[in-house]
């Protein structure tokens, strides 16, 4: 018992890190009505920027033309590097409030989400720029890291209790001035009613800015002292957000003692769940204890949550709701096989890096058309398709190899139970939708990626699987298909033709479906579900369809993922990549076939990043650092995407003349044509109350 004790203790680094993320999260919405998924970004970013000053006395930057740091003339002192640090962090938190949370003050919470994953994904991708993926030392900190207690027969550093002193001492102070001061009733009453607080003499504006400025300074603070105390890279902080929105929704996103009460205690599971792997009985995989467990645990919190307060959960007053994404009626769609017959043009002149850059548009096509249906057409927040595009390539790769079921059997059964897991993900969501949804899915995809993938026994080798090329009665049509015509090097012509009839058929499927009953139905549920009952439609049954046919289509682009590359490895489907796929499909257009088509276009590796490449040689993480950015300027300005804005006279320059010149690119080809009536137009409605 006492050992079990101990291990709990030391998880309270993680622990304070997952309650001062929580804090965070409730204070932004408490303040602005956002629930900012970027914070665990902005922590990586705050330990980075103190590891900067404190270790080197140097200010690190993006790296532009060889110039990615500013020398302050040696280490700093660990007092006035914590105070620049800190200045730094509520500095960012000011400015994005100011042009990003004041322009959306008015907008649906699920843009605010939008927004901040912007902000998570150029965060993370420019972390990665500098510093690469490897873990950093982090500078330590707090007192006491040799000095340590024994409780049973483990040690436990004076630094751990410190740290619970210091959730403590951040803790109830939160409590005292939301309770007691006008500042924090002010706030409260804006979160309830901001007509009323507006009434009353109070800025929402003014409001917002102060939350959100502490919400970055308290994240700042925590990522600083903890960083030393677990791994700090890219990802491990940024994605501690997970189980602090777990944190946050036990507390309702309301109360600031449960939530970080709920982080602790969720950081302190992890850690015995480590000591439990010990364990003879513990399942193992391989010899190995099984993986993600704690993923699923965190997910399960999540589900029962909002299963049970779902409807309940509080929506944030406000003057007024705005619209989501428009979804227009597509018209020519014949030019979508025009396209493709260009595309079957370029296979054959291109060469090889080119072909290949092609190629990866053409399935990146296929991977955003999940967004286009759930998202777009439903309004359904979901950021796990790519988990299912990845649990499809996985299911390839072991029915062909391991089954001796070559094409087509292997991808049908693979498509089938990505369907089938989608689906399941249907369940929570006929009770929740917009950001609660969101969370929900951001929590499935890091557990499919962790216990999913993550396991030698059923999931994705480290090396990665092995995937047979398709072929059918005796026709060889994979990437190493014999053609005539070429320079012979893979990835065969044969290979992308094969990935353009897919994409034709799949493209031209959602385009029906947007013109089809359902396709009205699914408008119908998204612009109001309550209206779209009352008018006979099953909602249940129509988010169910939704969900199936999204993960089907996603399971279809794993499939050629898997061919492609040839081999599963799990890097390809995690979160970060998901979000980036979102990011580009929100950026062009999320409501319609031809935004995914653009978002294709602009996809990391495809046939865009080839033409900048010509121009301005730039990086993967690069264009996901820039597309970050971007996604965050469009929700705040044309949230309806690139191929369905009317011009961009609110974008101020250099931007507007980017802007200008992708829109003017799309309506050469397109004109643009007075939009035909929905089937369900959404409206601004009042919603406080």
């Amino acid at each position: 018992m006492g050992e079990l004790l101990a291990f709990a203790f030391n998880g309270s680094a993680s622990g304070a890190l997952i309650a001062g993320l929580a804090l965070g999260v409730v204070l932004n919405y408490r303040g602005c009505g956002a629930i900012n998924v970027g914070l665990g970004a902005v922590a990586t970013l705050s330990a980075y920027f103190f590891y900067g000053l404190r270790g080197q006395g140097v200010i690190f930057l993006p790296p532009i033309a060889g110039f990615d740091h500013i020398k302050l003339g040696g280490p700093w002192g660990l007092v006035p590097a914590l105070v620049v640090t800190l200045l730094f962090c509520a500095a960012i938190g000011a400015l994005f409030d100011v042009i990003i949370f004041r322009p959306l003050r008015n907008a649906p919470a699920m843009s605010k989400l939008i927004a901040t994953v912007g902000m998570m994904v150029a965060i993370q991708a420019l972390v990665v720029l500098h510093f690469g993926s490897t873990a950093q030392l982090g500078t330590p900190v707090l007192p006491g890291i040799d000095h340590s207690v024994t409780i049973g027969d483990t040690p436990v550093s004076i630094n751990r209790f410190i740290l619970l002193g210091i959730v403590a001492a951040v803790t109830v102070p939160l409590i005292v001035i939301y309770r007691r001061t006008r500042f924090g009733l002010a706030t409260r009453a804006a979160a309830e009613n901001e007509q009323s607080a507006l009434l009353h003499g109070h800025s929402p504006n003014r409001l917002s800015l102060i939350n959100t400025t502490l919400a970055f300074t308290l994240v700042g603070f925590l990522g600083i002292i903890v960083a030393p105390l677990i791994k700090l890279d890219s990802s491990t902080i940024t994605l501690s957000i997970v189980p602090a929105l777990a944190a946050a929704l036990i507390a309702g996103f309301t109360s600031f003692g449960v939530a970080a009460t709920a982080g602790v205690l969720i950081g302190m599971g992890e850690s015995i769940i480590t000591y439990l792997q010990t364990m003879t009985w513990f399942p193992t995989s391989h010899g190995v204890p099984i993986q993600g467990i704690a993923d699923v645990l965190i997910l399960l919190v999540i589900i029962v949550t909002l299963l049970t307060r779902g409807k309940s959960l509080p929506q944030r007053g406000a003057l007024i709701a705005e619209r989501l994404p428009r979804s227009p009626l597509p018209k020519n769609a014949g030019r979508t096989a025009l396209i493709a017959a260009v595309a079957v043009v370029l296979l054959l002149t291109f060469v090889v890096g080119a072909r290949q850059s092609l190629i990866t548009s053409v399935i990146a096509f296929v991977t955003v058309l999940p967004f286009t249906i759930l998202v777009g057409y439903v309004g359904q927040l979901s950021v796990a398709q790519l988990a299912f595009a990845g649990i499809s390539g996985l299911i390839t790769s072991r029915v062909c190899v391991e089954w001796g079921l070559g094409f087509p059997f292997g991808p049908i059964i693979a498509v089938i139970v990505a369907t089938v897991v989608g689906t399941l993900l249907a369940v929570p969501a006929l009770r929740v939708r917009g950001v609660n949804l969101a969370i929900l899915t951001i929590a499935v995809a890091v557990a499919i990626g962790n216990f999913g993938f993550g396991n030698s026994a059923w999931g994705a080798r480290p090396q990665g699987d092995p995937v047979e090329q398709p072929s059918l009665f005796g026709i060889h049509f994979g990437t190493n298909a014999s053609f005539p015509i070429g320079d012979g090097k893979p990835p065969s012509p044969v290979f992308g033709f094969f990935c353009v009839v897919v994409a034709l058929v799949v493209g031209l499927l959602v385009v029906n479906l947007r013109r089809s009953h359902l396709g009205k139905w699914m408008l119908a549920v998204r612009g109001n579900e309550r209206a779209a009952a009352s008018a006979t439609l099953s909602v249940p049954a129509v988010k169910i369809t939704a969900f199936a046919l999204s993960a089907a289509v996603a399971g279809i682009a794993g499939v050629l993922y898997a061919y492609n590359f040839s081999s599963v490895s799990t890097e390809r489907y995690e979160l970060a990549s998901g979000l980036s796929f979102l990011a580009f499909a929100y950026i062009a257009g999320v409501g319609s076939v031809g935004g995914a088509l653009m978002a294709a276009v602009m996809a990391v590796s495809g046939i865009g990043f080839l033409v900048v490449n010509l121009v301005i040689p730039v990086s993967d993480t690069w264009q996901a650092a820039v597309g970050g950015l971007l996604l965050m300027l469009m929700v705040t300005k044309t949230p309806d995407g690139i191929v369905n804005a009317p011009g961009s006279k609110k974008i101020p320059p250099p931007f507007n003349w980017i802007f200008d010149g992708a829109v003017w690119a799309y309506h050469r080809w397109r004109p643009d044509r007075p939009a035909e009536p929905e089937a369900e137009p959404s409206k601004q409605e009042v919603v406080a109350r």
